[in-house]
């Protein structure tokens, strides 16, 4: 991989971190206005989804995990981060 890829990819990683972190704060502050337990359920599914891609690259640069493994992992953490926030906007009706 060139490494303008690599670079590339590492701030887009670190965007997709501040927007989740943004989305996570709302969250938890709507939570506290007295929104309901939906609000926590949405701010743990974008915490998920926000570690997800620092887990991803972590285990890709840090173990021997191949890359379709490190995919599966996060696939199952979306998953995971996925069905958070629709249990959180089902709860909202």
């Amino acid at each position: 991989m060139t490494s303008e890829l690599v670079w590339f990819v590492r701030v887009m990683e670190g965007v997709g971190l501040i927007l989740g972190g943004l989305i996570v704060y709302l969250s938890l502050k709507a939570y506290r206005k007295g929104g309901g337990n939906n609000f926590i359920l949405s701010a743990l599914g974008f915490i998920l989804l926000t570690v997800s891609s620092i887990i991803e690259g972590a285990m890709y640069e840090l173990t021997k995990a191949s890359v379709f493994e490190v995919h599966a992992v996060r696939a199952v953490i979306l998953v995971a981060a996925l069905t958070l926030i629709v249990v959180s906007v089902l709860k909202m009706k």
